[in-house]
């Protein structure tokens, strides 16, 4: 408070009188108001960088959430597509099954066929002779 005193009515009288503690209070004072300056300067950087950070915190967590949910519907999609192409492929099986059922039934019908036609030709074979004789 004196130093301010001695200051105010004229500063080059103090220092001519008081020599270096007047010319230190004065460095000391300017260093402090510096040193308050740069600490509100760093606080502001601090809090501005920390509002950044937290903002682009939130916008990373929506979008790893829009992520994972994209991911969860992608997977039963693929749930989905496995579950239709199992059927599909269960239908085909059963196609192919009835495929080889009638191929059987078809070879058995045509043998069943020959053996009707042998006979049938074996008849008219005695009905010629008997027409004959």
């Amino acid at each position: 408070m004196m130093v301010l005193l001695l200051l105010q009515a004229n500063p080059l009288t103090s220092i001519y009188q008081f020599g270096a503690a007047t010319g230190s209070a004065i460095i000391c004072t300017g260093l402090f108001i510096w040193s308050q300056v740069q600490m509100a300067t760093f606080k502001s950087t601090v809090e501005n960088t920390t509002s950044v950070i937290t903002q682009s915190n939130s916008e990373l967590k929506a979008l790893v959430s829009q992520v994972s949910e994209s991911q969860n519907k992608f997977t039963d999609s693929i749930t989905k597509l496995a579950e239709a192409v199992k059927s599909q492929s269960d239908s085909q099986r059963e196609e192919m099954q009835l495929i080889r059922d009638m191929a059987v039934e078809h070879k058995v019908l045509a043998a069943n066929q020959m053996i009707i036609t042998s006979g049938f030709q074996r008849v008219v074979e005695q009905l010629i002779s008997v027409v004959h004789s």
